[in-house]
This record gives structure tokens, sequence and C-alpha cells, in this order.
């Protein structure tokens, strides 16, 4: 029992995930055979309807500052993927690097839409 306790003492909230996505880690009992360090296992949570929602809906921008900081995400990957392409031979590793931008650029104009002033509770278990 004090094993399975001391296990349990040891899960937190990945700082920073979305509510919709909270994982939470679990130390396991096995130890990497690599590092002799303790596995971490991701334990998943079913997003809110709320949640859903959230994630789901159309955000447009609500204020001047809030359009400006997107085309500055913009433009900042976008500066990004020039100078990276400029710097680097065609290959399928490239493509993977600007479709990993593209993305990020996505994910940080996602953040601003769907969090921007907006409070979210996460239920405990």
């Amino acid at each position: 029992m004090e094993k399975r306790q001391s296990r349990l003492a040891h899960n937190q909230q990945v700082p920073g995930s979305s509510p919709g996505l909270a994982i939470r880690a679990r130390l396991s009992g096995s130890r990497s055979p690599h590092t002799n360090r303790r596995i971490v296992v991701p334990q998943f949570r079913k997003p809110t309807v709320e949640e859903l929602d959230n994630r789901f809906t159309h955000h447009p921008p609500v204020t001047d500052e809030q359009v400006k900081r997107y085309e500055t995400v913009r433009a900042t990957i976008l500066e990004t993927a020039k100078k990276c392409v400029e710097l680097t031979p065609c290959s399928s590793e490239q493509t993977r690097a600007l479709n990993a931008l593209d993305e990020a650029m996505f994910l940080f104009n996602a953040a601003i839409a769907r969090h921007e002033g907006v409070k979210v509770e996460v239920p405990s278990e």
C-alpha cells in the first residue's frame, strides 16, 4: 500500500498542457534499461463538452492587439522558414521541418484564439 501511495504522490499535470489534452504523468515501477530511471507513463482523461466546444469553435479576433499578435506569429514563422530553406538542402527533412513550422504557427495562433482571457478549470480526479 505504501508503494502505491508513493507512486500516486508523483502524479502531476504537465505544466502548460491544454485542459482538453490533460496528461498526467505517473512514475511506473519499471526502469528504463538504458538510463536506469523510472519510466513516466502518460495517463489521459476525456475532455469535457465545454473543452470540445472551445477547441472546435471558430474564435474570431476580438481586439486589434490580438490581430497584431496573430500577424507577428505568422511573420516570425515565415522569416524562420525562409532562413532555414536558404540554409538547408531540399530534402524530406526540410519538408518535414516546414510542415512542423506550419503546425507550430497554427498552434501558437490557436493558443491566442482559444485561451485569450479564458479561465479554464481542470476537474480534479
